[in-house]
């Protein structure tokens, strides 16, 4: 990039440059904050501070890591791996490859959850393919009175979850567990929250290299046109839930209507309703378990 006497003269504001261009070469979406994010992280600075701060010289040491981290994210391996964190609901959630990294339209399920039960001070609930528990974790946090336990198959993810947990203060039981077979008692339950992979496999082709070359295929895609680990949380929760529980799970945009049928059929479910996220589209659908027929 640069000699060694040019680069004890790099600015910040020169390196942001610098940074920006090569991320747009590389094809990457937000290449100015992306190469924000990554000064931010060398330098220890806040985000008024990167800004105030453009003349400031970046030392050779910095310079040498600023680089290093500019590489991965050339490479498409995702800000929030480089970064080890992603907010989600407000709170900076520990993330690494062994999870996925949390999208702003799951916190829809986080936001249904706490406005259909807002008159439950107790509650008790799971989170389903918890990953690194960020909806788990958020519904302990804002909503004390709640019991919840974090499922997941993989124990690298609960690793990563009883992480967040421990910091966070989130008083949550960590269980792995499958969902087509898991330990939870009939009846037990007055919510499952859950983001079960459903992305088709046939799909794959078509996803960004950030996801496709980095987040953890177990946790994205399903077989069956993307279906199958739906159909396993509707099973899970018409078992699980006690009358009057809440079902609410992500889903694609396009599989509303197969999740509601999914609902009916189990005849233990009533009042569903699929809610958008912010870009319009079909993200969750909900349904309260009804006694048994």
């Amino acid at each position: 990039m640069h000699t060694r006497r040019e680069d004890a003269a790099l600015t910040l504001r020169r390196w942001l440059s610098h940074a920006i261009g090569r991320l747009k070469a590389a094809g990457v979406d937000n290449p100015q904050l992306d190469a924000h994010l990554l000064a931010r992280r060398v330098l220890g600075l806040d985000r008024l501070q990167c800004v105030l701060q453009g003349e400031r010289r970046m030392e050779e040491g910095e310079l040498r890591e600023a680089e290093g981290l500019l590489e991965r994210r050339m490479g498409r391996e995702p800000m929030a791996y480089i970064l080890g964190r992603r907010e989600f609901y407000g709170r900076d959630f520990a993330v690494d490859a062994r999870v996925l990294v949390p999208r702003p339209e799951t916190e829809l399920l986080v936001e249904a959850a706490l406005e259909e039960m807002a008159d439950r001070p107790k509650a008790t609930f799971v989170d389903v393919g918890a990953g690194c528990g960020a909806i788990g974790i958020t519904l302990a946090l804002e909503r004390p009175g709640w019991h919840g336990t974090l499922l997941d198959i993989d124990p690298g993810a609960l690793d990563v979850a009883k992480g967040n947990a421990f910091r966070l203060q989130a008083p949550c039981a960590l269980v792995q567990g499958d969902m087509t077979a898991p330990p939870l008692a009939a009846a037990s339950l007055d919510l499952v929250a859950c983001n079960p992979p459903y992305i088709p496999e046939s799909a794959a082709p078509s996803l960004m290299p950030d996801v496709a070359e980095y987040e953890p295929e177990r946790a994205l895609f399903s077989p069956e046109g993307g279906l199958r680990h739906l159909e396993g949380a509707v099973r899970l929760a018409a078992r699980a839930l006690r009358p009057g529980g809440l079902l609410l799970t992500e889903h694609g945009y396009d599989q509303a209507d197969e999740v509601t049928a999914m609902m009916e059929r189990t005849g233990r479910f009533s009042g569903m309703r699929t809610r958008r996220d912010l870009a319009g589209h079909p993200r969750c659908t909900q349904a309260w378990r009804t006694a048994a027929p």
